[in-house]
């Protein structure tokens, strides 16, 4: 069992964030808008910047949580459920490899310590059990290609009423 790792593995299948990302996400940047419709807020301090060229202006933004998305984060709060000890680690993806003796020193929950840095164990466990290769890219082209066949989807339709009104 690979708590919170199995449910960070699913988050990559559905969320255009990178893991590197998410993976540094707190609770508190799950949020909900003025309409009632949940968002994750993606801090400036956790983005990395992809450009050749330094982005003057990145500032905070906002992805919607979509469906297979808000089942992944019920997961995951249900993994909180299973060991009361997590709901007070801040990270939204804690490590298992907690050292709870230290949990009275300051900073030390709030520190990269307790939260997961990657996913190479659960990739392995993958690996092993099904005997594929797995990849943060294989996970990554889910995401994109569900993405892609959703708008395909939608632009068909749009065509084949257009189409009828002919």
């Amino acid at each position: 069992s690979k708590p919170f790792q199995s449910e960070a593995e699913l988050l990559t299948m559905c969320c255009p964030l990178r893991p590197t990302t998410f993976l540094k996400l707190r609770k508190d940047d799950l949020k909900v808008d003025e309409d009632g419709d949940p968002y994750i807020l993606v801090r400036k301090e956790i983005q990395k910047n992809r450009s050749n060229y330094k982005i003057k202006n990145k500032a905070d933004y906002k992805i919607p949580i979509t469906p297979p998305m808000q089942r992944v984060i019920a997961r995951i709060y249900r993994q909180y459920l299973r060991d009361e000890r997590f709901r007070f680690v801040p990270w939204l993806f804690p490590s298992p490899k907690i050292n709870w003796e230290r949990i009275g020193e300051p900073n030390y929950m709030s520190s990269k310590k307790t939260r997961l840095k990657n996913l190479t164990s659960i990739r392995k466990a993958i690996r092993k059990l099904t005997g594929l290769r797995h990849t943060t890219k294989v996970s990554r082209k889910t995401f994109i290609t569900n993405d892609v066949n959703k708008n395909y989807e939608t632009l068909l339709n749009q065509a084949i009423e257009q189409t009828a009104q002919m």
